[in-house]
Formats: C-alpha cells, sequence, structure tokens
C-alpha cells in the first residue's frame, strides 16, 4: 500500500489500469472462496453455514450503513474521516480474514494474501489520489495509507489468535462469516469501483485471469 500511495501521488494512476487491477483481485478473491473456503464446509451442518454466512451479510452491510452515516455527516466539507474510518474498517476485516485463513493452513493464508495485497496495492492508489483531489498535502497522502495498512497486520495476527484451534459448528461459522465478506468485497466494492471506468473486454477478462491463475497456484499445493 506504501508503494501504491507513493507511485499514485508522484503520477496519477490511470483509471484504467486500476480498473484492471481490481478486476484482477475480484478474480483472485472469487476463486479464493470457491477454491479454498468452500470445500471447508461441504459436509458440516447446514444451519452452521447459514448463520455464519447470514451474519457475515449483515455485518457487512451494517459497516457499508455506517460509512454512509458518516458521509452524511461531513457532506459539504472536505474532512476525510469517513474516506479513512471506512477504508481502515475494510483494512481490519482484510486483515481478520488473513489471520483466519492461515488458521486453515500456510497454502490457504498464502494465497489469501496474494489476493489481498492486488486488492490493496489497487485501494492505495484510489485512496492517495482521492486525498489529493481533496486538498490534502503529498506527505498526508502518502502516510495516511501507510499508516492504515498496519492494520492488515493487527488484524491479521488478532485473526489467528482469535480463531485458532476453532472446530465444529464454530469452525463453519466463521468460514462462512469469511465467505460472505470476501464475496461482498468483490460484488460492492471490487466490482462496483472497477465499473465507474468504462467497463471492456479487457477489464472482463482480467477477472478471469486472476481466478485461473490463483486456481493453477492452488492446483500445485
Amino acid at each position: 500500500m506504501a508503494v501504491a500511495a507513493v507511485l499514485a501521488t508522484a503520477r496519477p494512476v490511470a483509471e484504467r489500469v486500476r480498473s484492471l487491477l481490481q478486476h484482477f483481485a475480484a478474480g483472485l478473491v472469487t476463486a479464493i472462496v470457491a477454491v479454498e473456503l468452500l470445500p471447508d464446509v461441504h459436509g458440516t451442518n447446514p444451519l452452521w453455514v447459514v448463520l455464519g454466512f447470514a451474519i457475515g451479510v449483515a455485518a457487512m452491510l451494517g459497516l457499508r450503513a455506517f460509512g454512509l452515516r458518516l458521509d452524511e455527516r461531513v457532506e459539504g466539507t472536505r474532512s476525510n474521516a469517513p474516506l479513512l474510518t471506512t477504508v481502515g474498517i475494510d483494512l481490519l476485516i482484510d486483515g481478520l480474514l488473513l489471520g483466519m485463513a492461515f488458521t486453515l493452513g500456510s497454502s490457504q493464508g498464502a494465497l489469501l494474501t496474494l489476493a489481498l495485497t492486488v486488492e490493496v496495492l489497487s485501494l492505495g492508489t484510489t485512496v492517495a489520489a482521492q486525498l489529493v483531489t481533496r486538498g490534502a498535502s503529498r506527505a498526508t497522502a502518502i502516510t495516511a495509507p501507510i499508516a492504515l495498512s498496519l492494520l492488515v497486520t493487527g488484524g491479521a495476527v488478532l485473526g489467528n489468535t482469535l480463531l485458532g484451534g476453532l472446530s465444529g459448528p464454530a469452525y463453519a461459522i466463521v468460514i462462512s462469516f469469511g465467505m460472505a465478506a470476501l464475496l461482498y468485497l468483490v460484488v460492492e466494492e471490487l466490482l462496483v469501483e472497477a465499473h465507474e471506468e468504462e467497463d471492456t473486454a479487457v477489464g472482463v477478462t482480467a477477472f478471469f485471469v486472476g481466478f485461473i491463475v490463483l486456481l493453477l497456484l492452488s492446483s500445485l499445493e
């Protein structure tokens, strides 16, 4: 994220490039859910899967509503608080999911790290560009994303500590929660932002390239 912020402030990243990154990241994350997480809940009681998924969806929608309220409170001002708060929460959740993935195994953790690295790279360029647009100094546009990126590390440590050793219903609920959160990231964040730029065949292709890349990497385990 630090590298992305520096690059974005030195030379703004073209919207088309950012859109390609977001499509690629969306493909990677979708593959994580399909290839690594979904098989882990096969054979478990569907009740726990539905419960975990429902909690995940409710949590993400609640965070979305919280972000919208923050935007309304500072509407008409140049405050960066809503942007930094919502991005910080997103990154903390990413970290928790990463910690969860490492409790499943080193390969799952490594694959999710790859997927989230691309997502965070895209997010870093977006945050830095928006801060500059809102009048923030170059130093702020660089240091703010760097500080926010620490939340990923903190979330990963917390997630690994709290979720390590889970089994049975609790395990199924947590995995299902993670699937819902990651799918929300794809559908309501990455692809929505990617489609702010005119959609092209190249962008769509980037999504499927991301999916097949992670699928191939997973098959090498």
